[in-house]
């Protein structure tokens, strides 16, 4: 028989790609692994999730944008904001 070898939805793809039973497969990303809403979004990008830390590259005042993270941001019950450059939980 036929084997398909292409992998659709890739980028939904969260570790390893394995071959079985005679096509590619992956483990897909929960809802967990999808960033949190939050106004930091406004002038943040490329967000993502992992484990319990949060990253994503953010504007900062000067126009300029840097990399930052966010450890534990499940811990947040109210929004998550970009303040001055960093990740503020206000609750």
């Amino acid at each position: 028989g036929a084997y398909d070898l292409t992998l659709r939805n890739f980028a939904s793809c969260r570790g390893d790609i394995w071959y079985f039973r005679g096509g590619l497969h992956c483990q897909r990303a929960t809802t967990e692994d999808h960033p949190p809403n939050g106004s930091y979004r406004a002038i943040c990008r490329d967000a993502r999730v992992q484990g319990d830390t949060l990253y994503a590259t953010c504007r900062l005042p000067d126009m300029s944008y840097r990399r930052v993270s966010m450890r534990n941001f499940r811990s947040c019950t109210g929004d998550i904001a970009m303040i001055s450059g960093r990740f503020r939980c206000n609750q």
